[in-house]
């Protein structure tokens, strides 16, 4: 997070696990009772204007939020159609994410929308947000 304190771990038995980085000891999960129902593959923290924002990627096709400090659960995004993989924040209430289904979605946290890019050729495994309005995708898929 932004004041280097606090790191995440995603694990396949679909847990989410908060740490203390000047202990590097566990100090909590998250919520199981709205947590994932899927390995959770990709994690970002998300600066809001009162705290910081833990952001989790999951086989379950979603992307949820969690308040980082108290672990407790915010919302869920849905719109993937198969298992994302990755997500990414900077402070505004906009993120992107990337998913097996070949398709990056950009989500307007604030409204509650989302919009889906087209779909590459290519699996998307990883991006990372430039700026409120554009982003990088990584992907695999042989070959020029």
């Amino acid at each position: 997070n932004d004041v280097n304190t606090l790191f995440a771990t995603g694990h396949e038995d679909w847990s989410v696990k908060v740490w203390d980085s000047r202990t590097c000891k566990v100090i909590g999960g998250v919520s199981d009772r709205y947590g994932h129902r899927g390995p959770v593959y990709g994690l970002c923290f998300k600066k809001g204007k009162q705290e910081s924002i833990l952001m989790t990627a999951s086989r379950d096709r979603t992307v949820k939020m969690w308040s980082a400090e108290e672990r407790v659960y915010i919302r869920t995004l849905y719109g993937h159609r198969s298992s994302v993989l990755a997500v990414d924040a900077l402070a505004a209430e906009r993120a992107v994410s990337v998913s097996d289904d070949k398709q990056p979605r950009m989500w307007k946290i604030d409204v509650d929308s989302t919009l889906g890019y087209g779909v590459s050729r290519h699996c998307l495994e990883g991006v990372a947000m430039l700026s409120e309005t554009h982003f990088l995708t990584v992907g695999t898929g042989g070959g020029a």
